[in-house]
């Protein structure tokens, strides 16, 4: 059975929000995400300012909401990868996306945020006010 948070990161397009904190403010950066082997996956440039701010191995918050509001918050911990075999991965999943970015998976400055998820809830626009707790 899929879960809930992924049923609403699928209606929400991929599109999500990036929460960490720089310098001890927090920062949120809209992102386009996509589902690998359990991970969430995007394409940056390693000439990002969330390339040179945001640690290897630091936590931080996704929130994804549908067009009901419904949302669903993933907690993870952040990687970074440069690995040739999963940039052209990520390459396939979301050319029309990164294509209009960089010109081939092989460019120097494409780089692959992801997201090794800890927790995740959701909550469902329908009136009742807490959040539902799911397993990883």
């Amino acid at each position: 059975m899929t879960p809930q948070w992924q049923h609403i990161m699928v209606q929400a397009h991929g599109i999500g929000v990036l929460a960490t904190v720089e310098a001890g403010e927090p920062r949120l950066r809209p992102m386009e995400f996509s589902l690998v082997d359990g991970e969430l996956w995007a394409a940056t440039s390693k000439r990002s300012s969330k390339y040179a701010e945001v640690p290897d191995g630091q936590r931080v918050e996704v929130l994804f909401m549908n067009g009901r509001f419904d949302h669903a918050r993933l907690r993870g911990v952040l990687q970074w990868s440069t690995d040739t075999a999963e940039r052209h991965r990520l390459w396939d999943i979301q050319l029309a996306d990164i294509g209009r970015w960089y010109d081939s998976p092989d460019d120097p400055n494409l780089v692959i945020l992801k997201i090794v998820p800890t927790s995740a809830e959701y909550k469902l626009a329908n009136g009742d006010d807490r959040y539902c707790q799911e397993a990883i």
